[in-house]
């Protein structure tokens, strides 16, 4: 813009300096030619009245005053009569020469050109006399050629002078008229834009409206499309799965840190930007994958991952790779364990089954008689009553794999359930010589009643299974702890007993584990008390905590965060 406007005054000034040197020059040259013709016509005047004849015309040969000019006198016919420069004799016929043809016609003329007799432009102006003769005079032009360039060169270099001061005037002018537009563009885009409306063109006013009104909209957008980014990008980030972007080259353009901390690279998501997908995984399945655009189950780390590589395409044409990673490895480890807990189903129905047959058949065979069947018999109701022991503990397990459904909560006792379980447990610590004691206050929590019965009483009848001979059983009920959130309660179950190792605490509450398979037949255990209590804590948003140590005892916590509806 700034180019136009000074190219437009410069333009708008050179031509108004060239047009008026022109029209100057042009006027100077019709003066300077009119001089001439003024003074050759005054000097024919003063010819005329000196002579009176032929003869007399000799007296201006050798006179200073018209040494300056060429005096002709030419005949009707054309032939020249007298010349003051040249030799009458050789001079031909004048008849032709536009200023005699003038002359005879309208009885002066004036006219410019060519002298034949001495190669030079010259000015004439002739008149007829009145004996018919024609007088010319004429003068040189380089006179006026002399005065024309002097002139034209001042002329010149005036209008040299003239460009330079408009060339300087147009860029200042420029600069001042383009300020405004300057300041007004080095505002857009900042909130001094409203500053602007005093130091603008008015015929601008529209157009910062205009930009005022789209700043506000493109604020709003960046905003929001900041905020669509950011709220992306923390759901990409948060993601358990991996997500993986790459180029056609397989140079990762985007990664979640799920997907840096399954593929096992010990770069941040940040670092991997950029790089060969080989590099930050070098595994060759993987890249075979990549490539392909597969799915593959794989291991890393130890853990079972399953990578789904699709083409990203856009208009026909693939612009990249994208790869979802999961972690399968708790699915896995689902899997194994339904597969542990249908053969152990099997194992431990197949075994008092067994017993069962067998001890029928040989009452049914005869060969058992008098005391000895009432000792089978006797073994069958035991195998028999442990089978239905079992089959209840599983029923329950698989009501508890269920949904949780907390509309059928209401407000349960803890304390009271402690007192209920301890009650249908007395007989049991009795035969096992163990001491049950219950501390605390009543602690009231949104429940099932009946799973809360089933979490205490396992717990109890555990730490009285797995006790010694004198031993002791300590439940504890309590609330408002210290460093625990208010409405919390703690149910405390302790025991003196055989305790557990460290290897197997983190198993305990598996379905049908059990750390001492010999001691679990002797006591009656199904393997699936713990795994109860764990399905129950679970569904009540509690949190279950257990320490133990070999041949002192075992302590296990159930923590309840306040009202379970509120913490599933």
């Amino acid at each position: 813009m700034e180019r136009k406007i000074f190219l437009s005054l410069l333009m708008t000034g050179v031509v108004s300096v060239l047009l008026t040197a022109v029209v100057a020059l042009t006027a100077l040259f019709i003066f300077i030619e009119n001089r001439v013709y003024n003074e050759l016509q005054s000097d024919a005047d003063i010819i005329i009245a000196a002579l009176d004849s032929t003869e007399g015309m000799t007296l201006f040969d050798n006179i200073d005053e018209v040494d300056r000019c060429r005096i002709t006198l030419i005949s009707p016919e054309g032939q020249v009569l007298y010349d003051n420069y040249a030799n009458v004799d050789g001079l031909g016929s004048h008849l032709n020469r536009p200023e005699i043809i003038g002359a005879l016609e309208k009885g002066s003329s004036y006219g410019r050109h060519s002298s034949e007799t001495f190669g030079e432009i010259l000015y004439y102006y002739a008149i007829r006399l009145d004996d018919g003769n024609i007088l010319r005079v004429s003068l040189s032009s380089d006179q006026s050629f002399t005065i024309f360039l002097g002139t034209a060169i001042m002329t010149l270099l005036i209008s040299g002078g003239l460009i330079a001061v408009g060339i300087f005037l147009s860029s200042r002018l420029t600069m001042k008229i383009t300020a405004p537009v300057r300041r007004l563009a080095a505002n857009i885009g900042d909130d001094t834009l409203d500053d602007a409306d005093d130091d603008i063109y008015p015929e601008f006013k529209p157009l910062v409206d205009k930009i005022r009104r789209q700043q506000l909209e493109i604020k709003r957008q960046l905003a929001r499309v900041e905020k669509e980014k950011n709220r992306l990008a923390t759901i990409i980030n948060n993601m358990d799965e991996g997500l993986l972007l790459l180029d056609n080259s397989f140079n990762i353009i985007m990664l979640n840190e799920s997907a840096c901390r399954l593929l096992g690279s010990r770069l941040s998501r940040f670092e991997c930007t950029g790089k060969p997908i080989a590099e930050v995984c070098p595994l060759d399945e993987v890249k075979s994958c990549i490539e392909n655009a597969d799915s593959i189950n794989l291991t890393i780390n130890g853990r079972h991952l399953q990578l789904h590589v699709n083409q990203v395409m856009a208009s026909a044409e693939e612009v990249g790779r994208i790869g979802l990673i999961l972690d399968i490895t708790e699915r896995s480890e689902i899997e194994r364990i339904k597969q542990e807990f249908t053969a152990n189903v099997s194992h431990e129905l197949k075994t008092p089954l067994t017993s069962i047959s067998g001890y029928a058949e040989l009452i049914e065979s005869g060969m058992a008689t008098g005391d000895d069947i009432i000792l089978f018999a006797g073994r069958i109701r035991r195998e028999s009553a442990r089978m239905l022991t079992l089959i209840s503990d599983i029923i329950k397990l698989s009501q508890l794999d269920e949904e949780s459904d907390h509309e059928n909560f209401e407000p349960v006792d803890l304390h009271t359930i402690c007192e209920e379980c301890m009650d249908i447990l007395d007989i049991s610590a009795k035969r096992h010589n163990v001491s049950l004691s219950l501390e605390g206050e009543t602690c009231e929590l949104l429940a099932s009643p009946s799973e809360l019965t089933e979490l205490v009483y396992n717990l109890i009848d555990n730490a009285i299974r797995y006790n010694r001979p004198g031993g002791k059983v300590s439940i504890k009920v309590e609330s408002g702890m210290s460093g625990y959130p208010e409405g919390t309660i703690m149910l405390t179950v302790s025991d003196t007993g055989i305790g557990i190792a460290k290897e197997h605490t983190g198993r305990v509450f598996e379905r049908f584990y059990r750390v001492d398979k010999s001691r679990s037949k002797e006591t009656g255990g199904t393997g699936l008390g713990l795994a109860i209590v764990k399905h129950v804590a679970e569904r009540h948003g509690a949190k279950l905590t257990l320490d133990s140590e070999l041949n002192v005892g075992t302590t296990v916590r159930v923590i309840f965060y306040g009202n379970v509806s509120e913490n599933p």
